[in-house]
């Protein structure tokens, strides 16, 4: 096996690990109880990208809401917004809790990642 074919199996298997959730309190579902954003543990490059560019650009918000778009999964690990859903997101959601949610996503990958270590 060559070293790609390393990296890309250890990658895969990254990702095909459990989905970790954060609890959103701000947001209740139709029961009152705080809803659950799913996410894997990582991102790869392409989606990055896309943080990155935003953030090269100086656009703060719309990098901490492409992180929330590209990240944030239901519990069966399909996408909960959409890149159309970006308009919508930067007028109509509040930022203070979409960036509690990406600050927790984040978080938790570097908490993995510390875990891994010891």
């Amino acid at each position: 096996m060559n070293v790609l074919e390393i990296a890309t199996n250890q990658f895969r298997n990254r990702l095909a690990g459990e989905l970790q959730f954060v609890e959103v309190d701000e947001w209740k579902d139709e029961k009152g109880n705080p809803i659950k954003i799913y996410f894997k543990s990582s991102m790869n490059f392409k989606q990055l990208q896309k943080v990155m560019k935003a953030t090269q650009e100086g656009n703060q918000g719309e990098a901490i809401l492409q992180t929330l778009i590209l990240r944030a999964l239901d519990e069966d690990g399909k996408p909960l917004f959409r890149q159309a859903d970006m308009p919508d997101l930067l007028r109509q959601v509040d930022p203070e809790v979409v960036n509690k949610i990406v600050i927790a996503i984040n978080s938790n990958e570097d908490n993995l990642e510390e875990l891994k270590k010891t």
